[in-house]
């Protein structure tokens, strides 16, 4: 995680001051530059929001004050983004694809646009006083040399004409509709935090590593421009923005040259750095040999220019990477596994919210996104309309609530049916399972293993509760084929694969603990002591505690057989040929059969396993109407 290392020019900080009486939203806020300008303004103490999706890397970037900031939004969703508008006065809009050349998906590069017009579309009804789009230099293709704003655009890669396409929107909304809205087109910016694969932090790594270097033709050229250089040009578009300037574009550029064999010049000069070599590889069909724009038009209307040189640029750059040199590891920035976390909830109002933030805290720390899936089975607390707020806010949160009270079987079992992540948690939501576990078992499941569970060492319930919780799971495993691992609840990781396995099993009886152990996936246990619940009284009575023994054993097909072998065993050798002994077992063996005959007989039915009355999920609620439930129906 980044710390509180932000050495922010004065002048550039009190820039930013000068928007506190503003709300600034920024999206792409897990970006290069996205991340630096939500720093920015958190360090500020700028009324701000960043929002990041959540989904694709990780928000290393952000320090500890922006993260304070920091929500997950899906721009994909106009119900999700007109949410994140609540109070917000100004937009700067950084998310973008296709800017590095490993981004290449073309559905992902042109679904940019419409991401563009639902912003656009939603600042218009609120009233937003500046709308900052940040463009790019690719916008002018072929017409890359000393680019001039009011040229004509030559796209020369799918994601130039997608910012062309972009551009043209905020053309539209800005001069036909008097949206605020203005692009800055950003040619090759650079400083701390940029993508460990592009050319500055390249340089920083051989540098700080003595490895060598190697660097492309060097007549190659590019209009390098600092972080903070740019971060104060779009300052000054959300404080100076002008009817003058709605659907215009303005360059961030230097208007200077800065060939490969300048860079080498200087690292030989400042750096003392001369192991380079220079490849002849072939270029790319968009990588052209020189990029650079022109000044004009941003000096004369803005009087903003370039400040810091790129000598000094990259010094600065490499002071910063010196004490974080964290960030020049690719894996922080690769596309990041999910993990679904799901928690019934009945009775734990207080429980859920303080759950959901120790999650938030253990998976800050870690290279995972995370979801929280949260079942309301009809709690009587009155919980899902508390929480509702929650899950409308935080696309991280998934909560459905079920049309009556089916039990956290079927919790799980809807938990499993709508979970998206590589490997889901499943849990109780009353904080008898600690959260802090988890990293122990994605460690376990990324070694190979399917099942992660958490084994109690021991418990707070009391002697006689874990005393019975033991003796029946011992005596299970004797009568059973199916050895369910001693001393561990629902608690546990379970790999996609395994979850999508166990729940197309067709059975009636619906057993967490047992179906997972069928297949006798490889398991890990992590020992922990499981603590009595924060809040509130269990709702597990001795009459609930019978019934779950019940179906437990009613789920193998052993048991009868087992319980009559006994009774045999027992009547030869202490009764002999006595009807006493014999009368019993035949009531009971009756009671048994009806037992196993209702079963069969609601699975003749097959009944859902649970109904949902209401879904949210990416911030959008869904209700079913009476009739049309979503039915976990397999």
């Amino acid at each position: 995680m980044i710390q509180n290392f932000h050495p922010y020019p004065e002048s550039l900080l009190n820039k930013a001051r000068a928007l506190k009486d503003e709300h600034v939203m920024i999206t792409g806020a897990h970006g290069f530059i996205g991340a630096q300008l939500l720093n920015l303004l958190s360090v500020a103490h700028v009324p701000c929001v960043g929002l990041s999706s959540g989904k694709t890397t990780s928000n290393v970037r952000v320090n500890s004050f922006g993260r304070k900031n920091l929500v997950v939004c899906d721009l994909d969703q106009p119900a999700s983004v007109a949410r994140s508008f609540h109070g917000v006065t100004m937009i700067v809009h950084t998310a973008t694809y296709g800017a590095y050349s490993w981004q290449v998906e073309s559905g992902e590069i042109f679904k940019q646009v419409q991401q563009l017009e639902t912003l656009l579309s939603e600042a218009r009804k609120n009233g937003i006083k500046a709308f900052i789009h940040t463009g790019t230099s690719s916008e002018y293709g072929q017409n890359c040399n000393y680019a001039k704003e009011d040229q004509t655009p030559h796209a020369n890669s799918l994601y130039s004409l997608a910012k062309i396409q972009c551009h043209n929107l905020i053309s539209y909304y800005g001069k036909t509709l008097n949206v605020p809205a203005m692009t800055l087109r950003l040619f090759s910016i650079y400083g701390p935090g940029e993508h460990p694969r592009k050319l500055i932090p390249h340089i920083c790594s051989s540098i700080l590593e003595n490895h060598p270097l190697t660097l492309s033709d060097p007549e190659t050229s590019r209009d390098f421009v600092h972080i903070y250089d740019a971060l104060e040009m779009i300052l000054d578009g959300l404080l100076g923005i002008q009817p003058q300037d709605y659907g215009e574009a303005y360059n961030v550029c230097t208007g200077e040259q800065t060939s490969l064999k300048n860079v080498a010049d200087i690292l030989a000069k400042e750096f003392d750095f001369k192991n380079l070599r220079w490849s002849s590889g072939v270029a790319k069909s968009w990588d052209l040999k020189t990029w650079v724009g022109s000044t004009e038009k941003t000096f004369k209307r803005f009087g903003w220019q370039a400040k810091i040189s790129f000598a000094a640029g990259l010094k600065q750059t490499l002071e910063y990477y010196q004490e974080h040199r964290f960030l020049l590891n690719n894996e922080f920035f690769l596309p990041r596994k999910k993990i679904s976390v799901i928690a019934p909830c009945y009775m734990d109002l207080q429980s859920i919210p303080i759950l959901f933030e120790r999650l938030r805290v253990v998976f800050e720390n870690l290279k995972y996104d995370f979801e929280f899936i949260v079942i309301d089975d009809v709690s009587p607390d009155g919980a899902y309309e508390s929480l509702k707020e929650h899950a409308l806010k935080d696309a991280r949160w998934v909560l459905a609530k079920h049309t009556r009270n089916f039990g956290s079987q079927s919790i799980f079992m809807h938990g499993l049916d709508i979970a998206t992540g590589d490997a889901v948690v499943l849990m109780d939501g009353d904080l008898q399972d600690p959260p802090e576990l988890i990293p122990q078992f994605i460690e376990k499941w990324e070694q190979g293993f399917d099942l992660c569970l958490g084994k109690r060492v021991s418990r707070e319930e009391g002697f006689w509760f874990s005393f019975k919780c033991k003796a029946f799971y011992r005596l299970w495993n004797i009568v059973s084929r199916i050895d369910i691992p001693l001393d561990c609840g629902d608690f546990g990781l379970i790999s996609r694969a395994a979850a999508k396995q166990i729940v197309s099993f067709r059975t009636k009886i619906k057993l967490w603990r047992t179906l997972r152990a069928f297949p006798a996936y490889k398991t890990a246990l992590v020992p922990y002591r499981r603590p009595n619940r924060a809040f509130g009284f269990s709702t597990n009575s001795n009459r609930k505690l019978i019934m779950w023994s019940l179906k437990f054993l009613f789920s193998t097909p052993n048991f009868i057989a087992f319980f009559y072998l006994l009774g045999g065993l027992a009547g030869f050798l202490f009764f002999e040929d006595s009807l006493f002994f014999v009368i019993p077992y035949i009531f009971l063996g009756l009671a048994l059969l009806v037992a196993l005959v209702n079963l069969l007989y609601l699975k003749n039915f097959q009944y859902p396993e649970y109904t949902t009355e209401e879904l949210i999920q990416k911030q959008i609620l869904v209700r079913f109407p009476a009739g049309e439930h979503d039915l976990g129906q397999r």
